[in-house]
């Protein structure tokens, strides 16, 4: 197998991402074009050959925040010092949710004995599109999100 650039492969380029012509010849009549690849951002290389799409989507656009929900995960501690550049921020951040998760699941198994646990934005019942039996939602999560932002430290 040759490369783009007339020299031969070796074994090194194994590893190497496979390059497409920017377009493919897909000529099928009657077809509608639903979708086409862009070109991937400058040093895209260096973030995983992430595309444009996928590099944005933890974004936060001007006004996004006082609309999404406080658990959106996109407003995550950790998830914003990544989005800024400050890695070491971003992972002494996770490493701290992380230890907090541990430490609320430990305390939810010593209760597990004492109290019931009960989902709190879901029952099960009777799925009312399916008529099987499902996990449904109650309704309240919106109605409390944001005392549930205040009162239970998320993140």
């Amino acid at each position: 197998e040759d490369r783009e650039d007339g020299s031969e492969s070796t074994v090194e380029d194994k590893d190497e991402i496979p390059r497409f012509p920017a377009e493919l010849p897909l000529d099928i009549p009657g077809a509608d074009v639903l979708w086409e690849v862009r070109q991937k951002p400058v040093n895209s290389d260096k973030y995983y050959n992430f595309s444009a799409f996928a590099l944005a989507l933890n974004e936060l656009q001007p006004g996004m925040r006082e609309r999404l929900c406080c658990t959106d995960s996109r407003l995550r501690p950790d998830m914003r010092k990544l989005e800024e550049g400050k890695l070491d921020e971003a992972a002494a951040e996770k490493h701290r949710l992380e230890e907090k998760q541990r430490e609320s699941r430990k305390a939810r198994k010593k209760l597990k004995n004492k109290v019931e646990w009960k989902p709190r934005w879901f029952s099960q019942g009777k799925n009312p599109a399916t008529g099987s039996e499902d996990w449904n939602y109650t309704g309240d999560f919106w109605n409390l999100e944001k005392k549930l932002a205040v009162e239970a430290e998320i993140f």
